[in-house]
């Protein structure tokens, strides 16, 4: 019993002794700082996303990551493929807010516009190629999310 317990006790201590470790000149080159003077690290990849990202929504089938953008600049809706790590596509809006939601197949995303007193809804088509947005009679980059207008 001993003997088990000194072989976890020297695994636990050994094994992230040989992990490599990064410096202190790696951490500070990837370093950004805050307004209030604070600095910050990432870890993992990251992605440029738009102005004041407001709220994220999973898809139900976890395939798909909705952000919605609403920031002083352009404000829009953007998909990520979550396997792939990489924006499938960008809508910009009139206007959009916090209200994100994916129906219960995965195939629909609803966002909030705003102040506009509508709701913005989009359809995720998945071809052979992956998910190709578009949105109501304008493709962007020949992608396929449709969206649409719903009065309310």
């Amino acid at each position: 019993m001993k003997t088990s317990h000194l072989i976890l006790f020297l695994s636990l201590w050994i094994i992230p002794s040989c992990l490599p470790a990064q410096s202190l000149p790696q951490l500070d080159a990837r370093r950004v700082f805050l307004p209030n003077g604070w600095g910050i690290t990432q870890v993992g990849k990251s992605l440029p996303l738009g102005d004041l990202p407001l709220n994220q929504a999973v898809s139900p089938d976890g395939n798909y990551l909705a952000v919605t953008n609403n920031g002083q600049s352009v404000q829009s809706i953007q998909l990520i493929h979550t396997a792939k790590k990489r924006i499938s596509d960008t809508k910009e809006v009139p206007v959009a807010w916090y209200g994100l939601a994916w129906s219960d197949d995965s195939q629909t995303l609803y966002a909030s516009a705003g102040n506009g007193n509508y709701i913005l809804k989009f359809r995720v088509q998945r071809e052979t190629r992956g998910i190709r947005p578009h949105c109501a009679g304008r493709a962007l980059a020949g992608e396929d999310l449709h969206c649409r207008h719903c009065a309310g």
